[in-house]
């Protein structure tokens, strides 16, 4: 499961993955000069129901690749403004692309599922020759996609009039169960994962 199972609806109708509309901040860590940066950018996530898990395309070519696959977890965060919740969460990362065996179903409908426009420019950049000849409906070797399974969220309601109202709620999971801790400190959350 991406979440215990009493929040699973909450989760998938926050995110709205229904519309495609679950856009996400995710970051990644970038190793430059014995440093650990983080590297923030946004992504359009996809809940996988078969898996329990979300999924976004990703080009092979980029950073946000490099660094996934030197170190393959990220942190997310969206935020449902309707309910003015904060949905933080961390992933292992799972990079799928034209190498990976056993994995050409996922592969090919993550690059179907892409917006032409989109397609377009990544075949563009791939072949760098605007004459050069190319199909959008076949998969460019620089299309990746990301498989993300959550460990760990933190859901926080703002009471937008009093903030003492706010609630945080952590869920956690170890040795294959989710464990869920409500009504955590809203200012400074316990440390539950170490």
């Amino acid at each position: 499961m991406i979440i215990a199972q009493s929040l699973v609806t909450e989760i998938l109708t926050a995110f709205k993955f229904a519309e495609r509309q679950s856009f996400t901040q995710i970051a990644t860590i970038a190793k430059l000069n014995g440093a650990y940066l983080p590297k923030a950018r946004t992504v359009l996530l996809y809940y996988l129901e078969d898996r329990n898990a979300f999924r976004f395309s990703c080009s092979t070519n980029t950073h946000k690749w490099v660094e996934l696959s030197e170190i393959p977890k990220i942190t997310g965060i969206f935020f449902d403004a309707r309910n003015t919740t904060q949905y933080r969460f961390e992933a292992n990362a799972q990079l799928i692309d034209h190498t990976t065996k056993m994995e050409y179903e996922l592969y090919n409908s993550s690059w179907s599922m892409l917006r032409a426009s989109l397609r377009e420019q990544m075949w563009q950049e791939y072949l760098a020759d605007p004459n050069e000849k190319y199909r959008i409906e076949e998969i460019c070797p620089h299309h990746g996609t990301v498989i993300l399974k959550p460990y760990y969220w933190d859901i926080f309601k703002l009471d937008t009039i009093n903030f003492a109202n706010s609630n945080r709620t952590q869920v956690i999971l170890k040795d294959n169960l989710w464990q869920i801790f409500q009504d955590t400190p809203q200012i400074h959350p316990l440390d539950l994962l170490h």
